[in-house]
């Protein structure tokens, strides 16, 4: 599968889809993670995490823009 046609036939290359996949699931599971208290006692602050992992998803999507945590 070189690509995948999407909701108006627009076509996503296969590796880009890939990519938004993997890090659409990554911040789902964080979010979960954050809302059901699973960091809680074990990874104090959590938003401080939960904000860098967000920047890193970003990068490994290709999205640029200003970041706060370790850049």
């Amino acid at each position: 599968m070189s690509t995948f046609t999407g909701v108006d036939d627009v076509e996503v290359p296969a590796p880009i889809l890939a990519k938004v996949l993997a890090a659409w699931t990554q911040l789902f599971g964080m979010v979960g993670f954050e809302l059901t208290g699973q960091f809680a006692g074990a990874l104090e602050p959590a938003d401080t995490f939960v904000s860098y992992t967000i920047e890193r998803m970003a990068d490994f999507v290709g999205l640029a823009g200003e970041r706060r945590n370790g850049g």
